[in-house]
Order: structure tokens, then C-alpha cells, then sequence
């Protein structure tokens, strides 16, 4: 079997499951439904071992997407990109229109987190549940949007990924790693400026952030700052950022940097250097592992 093919097989079978689920879901596969005839699937039989029996197709549906965007995170995680691509568009193809991370029934607030931590983490932020009952619900198509500028990171397409973070924006505006992902592409383009505002918001929106997001979020201001050529301010930074996260090498390695330099001393190239790996920005393609080209 070819690299391609193998690629394809996870798409593929996410689309014919989507397209067994229902007619609705037939564009996925690409072309007319061939399970348009057949017999709908039973709706209480439990498809995933443990999962707890889904009541209906729509139910099928979201889990079988779910699925595939946490396949996708994996898979990015290995270096197949391509893999990971193709299961993101199946997935994304059939975002509903009207989709929002949080939606009010009655006395309960349905919120698609991005995984069962972050889910925990808002539980107990009575202000972002209103002191109604938090249900996790999936999939999140704002994490998928994320994920998919990620792919589009690694293939060096700053155009494309940035317009996959400003749509996850749009659909969850207020979730720390997407702005930290969009300070980075600020930052990128020589816009110290908005790429501050964009780390300051992701420290403030939520508090109860988990620390490595909080910790990139400081390094990433800090890197703002020191664009500017504010270094007092970036080391400031860097040691808070010590404290969510300590340790981290390059943050400490960008601080002693700054401290040897004089104060009046603008940012150079090795400072620049040492704080761009402080931002643990994601591998490229001249440098990341793709069995997918394999």
C-alpha cells in the first residue's frame, strides 16, 4: 500500500461512518451516499466499548468527529501532518452552521472543551458556569480549527494559518491557546504591538488556565516586549513566567541574556534567537519527522 493510501484510510473511514450515520453527512464522503438505502443504524447499540450507548444519529455523529479530532491531535503529535489534515477537513466539512463551544438548556450549560482537564478547570469557575450545572459535550470545532493551523504551521503557510486561528477565534474568542497561537503570528510579522495584546488577553480571559498555556503566554508578551525593546519589562516577565513554569530552560536562557545586556542595549540577534525557543513554537516541515512523505 502506498504512503497516500495509508494516509487516506483514517479520512476515509471517518466519512463512510459519518455517511452510515446519515444522509445529511453524505457530502463527507465525498459524493453520493452509498448507505442512502440501507436501514438506519440502531440507536441505542454502543460503538465504542466503554462510551456510554449514544440515543441518536446526531449523537453517532458528533462522537465518530470527536473521534477524529482527538486522532488528528495524536497524529500531529507523531509528525504525520498529512494524516492529521485529512481527518480535519472530514471533521470540519460538517460543522454546523449555528455551532458554539457553550449553549444554555434550562439550568444546564452544555460546553465543549477541548479535553476532559480543561472541562474539569471550568467546573470550578463558578463565573464561567453561572452557577448552573457544566455537561461536556463534543466535539469542539474551534480545537479542530486550532489543530488545523498547526498542520498548516508545520507546511510554512503563515496566510493559511492564520486564517485557521482567526476562524477558531471567532467560534471560542476567549480561549488561551488560540491567542497565544495568533500573538505568535503577530509576533512573526514584526507586530509587537497586537501580538501583546493578544498574550495579555490570553492570561486574563481565564484564570484558571492550565500553567504550560499560562507560562507561554507570559514568554510570548515577554518576547513583545523585548521586540519593542522594553527588556526591564520582558525580564520581568520571564522571571513570572518562572514561577507558572519553573525550569524552562529557555525562559531562563532568554533571561540571562537580557541581563547581560546593557540596559540601553536594544534586543539582538541572540536574544531573539534564545526567546523565539522560549515560545516552544511547533516544527516545520524541513525538520519534523512526517512518515506521512514517507
Amino acid at each position: 500500500m502506498t504512503s497516500t493510501a495509508r494516509a487516506r484510510q483514517p479520512a476515509l473511514l471517518l466519512a463512510l461512518l459519518l455517511a452510515a450515520a446519515g444522509g445529511g453527512c453524505a457530502h463527507l464522503a465525498g459524493g453520493n451516499n452509498p448507505f442512502a438505502e440501507e436501514q438506519p443504524v440502531e440507536p441505542t447499540r454502543n460503538w465504542f466499548g466503554d462510551r456510554p450507548a449514544l440515543e441518536d444519529r446526531e449523537d453517532l455523529v458528533d462522537a465518530l468527529v470527536s473521534d477524529a479530532v482527538d486522532e488528528a491531535d495524536q497524529l500531529l503529535q507523531e509528525g504525520r501532518f498529512r494524516a492529521a489534515e485529512l481527518l480535519l477537513e472530514e471533521a470540519l466539512a460538517g460543522m454546523p452552521e449555528d455551532w458554539t463551544p457553550r449553549r444554555e438548556v434550562r439550568d444546564t450549560i452544555e460546553y465543549a472543551a477541548w479535553d476532559l482537564e480543561e472541562f474539569v478547570r471550568a467546573q470550578r469557575e463558578e463565573p464561567f458556569n453561572n452557577g448552573d450545572r457544566l455537561v461536556w459535550t463534543q466535539p469542539s470545532y474551534s480545537r479542530a480549527w486550532y489543530l488545523m493551523a498547526r498542520v498548516a504551521q508545520h507546511q510554512r503557510d503563515a496566510e493559511r494559518a492564520l486564517r485557521c486561528l482567526e476562524r477558531a477565534d471567532e467560534l471560542e474568542p476567549e480561549h488561551p491557546r488560540v491567542l497565544n497561537e495568533l500573538g505568535i503570528a503577530m509576533l512573526s510579522q514584526g507586530r509587537p504591538e497586537e501580538a501583546l495584546t493578544y498574550f495579555n488577553d490570553a492570561l486574563v480571559v481565564r484564570s484558571w488556565a492550565r500553567d504550560e498555556v499560562r507560562g507561554r503566554s507570559l514568554r510570548g508578551a515577554a518576547a513583545a516586549l523585548a521586540q519593542m525593546d522594553r527588556l526591564a519589562q520582558a525580564a520581568d516577565l520571564l522571571v513570572r513566567s518562572l514561577t507558572v513554569q519553573p525550569g524552562h530552560h529557555d525562559a531562563e536562557a532568554a533571561l540571562m541574556r537580557i541581563r547581560a545586556l546593557q540596559e540601553d542595549q536594544p534586543m539582538d540577534a541572540e536574544l531573539r534567537a534564545l526567546m523565539a525557543d522560549a515560545l516552544d513554537l511547533p516544527e516545520t516541515d524541513d525538520s519534523a519527522a512526517d512518515e506521512d512523505l514517507r
